[in-house]
């Protein structure tokens, strides 16, 4: 979840890889919910991104656990159909823009800290090649 990874910029080189790789690996396995609830105890993102979060979490519970128990019979009609596809476009224009500002905000903390981040960015690309065999 990067947008708990800000906590943890603090001092560039402040650990070592391995513990920076296994933090990364406890915070990939947190739920949004708990991310969200992370980075407002952590103040590490601005209030404002953060109440875009919290009915963004409601939205997506909603369509994974709620969605086809409430809403499957209405999926056979098309005004059901339309409503459903709506949402979902919905739901995925806010996430992207959510992912768009949760990067601008760690990007200007990262900068603020002395991380060079497009050199950040050019080792994150060259290790997701590595990783799709590129």
């Amino acid at each position: 979840m990067s947008m708990v990874m800000k906590s943890f910029i603090v001092t560039p080189g402040a650990k070592d890889e391995l513990e920076a790789r296994n933090e990364l690996q406890r915070v990939n396995k947190m739920t949004l919910g708990m991310a969200i609830k992370r980075a407002e105890e952590n103040a590490s993102l601005p209030a404002s991104l953060l109440t875009r979060f919290k009915p963004f979490l409601s939205e997506r519970n909603w369509l994974v656990h709620n969605s086809v128990d409430q809403h499957g019979v209405a999926l056979y009609s098309d005004v059901g159909l339309d409503e459903a596809a709506r949402r979902l476009q919905s739901f995925i224009d806010e996430a992207k823009t959510l992912q768009k500002l949760v990067l601008q905000d760690i990007e200007a903390y990262a900068r603020s800290k002395g991380v060079d981040v497009h050199a950040a960015a050019r080792s994150a690309e060259a290790q997701i090649n590595r990783m799709a065999g590129q």
